[in-house]
C-alpha cells in the first residue's frame, strides 16, 4: 500500500453535528454508489477500502467522525439499540485510522481486546450488509446479545449488560 494520508483528528465542529440528519439521508439515498469491502488484517484490525467520488467519500467521512464523536462523548448514537450501546461502552478499546490511498478511502478499525474486536467485526458486517444497501433503521440488539454472551466478552459481560 502506498503512503496513507491521514485526513484529520476526531475533533469536528458544531456544523458537522447540525448537518448529520441531512447527511444520513444523503448517505442512504446514495448508498449503492459506494464500492466498499473490508477484510480482517489480523491483530484485531479490520480494514475497509471504499471507492466513490470525492463528494460521497467526504460525506461518509463526516458521518464516521460524527458517530465517533458521539461515542467519545459517552453518548450512544442509537440509544434504543443494544448493539450501539455496547459499542459505546467498549468505545475506549476501539480505534480508527482514516485516510486515502490512490483516491480510495481507507479505514482501519482496531480493537485492544478480543471482545472489542467482536464488536468491530459485527459492525463491519452490519455496515457492509445493510448500510451500504440503504438500510439504516434496523435494530441490532440481537447481535449485541450474542456478543455479550460470547466467550470473548465474558470478562466484560457485567458492564455490557447495563
Amino acid at each position: 500500500m502506498k503512503k496513507l494520508v491521514l485526513i484529520g483528528a476526531m475533533f469536528v465542529s458544531a456544523n458537522l453535528f447540525a448537518m448529520n440528519r441531512p447527511n444520513i439521508i444523503y448517505l442512504k439515498s446514495h448508498s449503492k454508489q459506494y464500492d466498499a469491502s473490508y477484510k480482517d488484517m489480523g491483530n484485531n484490525t479490520i480494514r475497509w477500502t471504499i471507492k466513490a467520488n470525492k463528494k460521497l467519500l467526504k460525506r461518509l467521512v463526516s458521518h464516521i467522525y460524527f458517530m465517533e464523536n458521539k461515542i467519545a462523548s459517552g453518548t450512544s448514537p442509537r440509544i434504543n439499540d443494544k448493539f450501539f450501546n455496547i459499542e459505546n461502552i467498549m468505545g475506549k478499546y476501539i480505534h480508527y485510522r482514516i485516510g486515502y490511498d490512490n483516491g480510495n478511502l481507507i479505514i482501519d478499525k482496531s480493537a485492544d481486546n478480543v471482545c472489542a474486536f467482536e464488536i468491530v467485526k459485527a459492525h463491519a458486517k452490519i455496515v457492509h450488509d445493510d448500510f451500504f444497501n440503504g438500510v439504516l433503521n434496523k435494530n441490532y440488539s440481537n447481535v449485541a446479545t450474542k456478543i455479550i454472551n460470547s466467550p470473548e466478552c465474558k470478562p466484560f459481560k457485567d458492564i455490557l449488560k447495563k
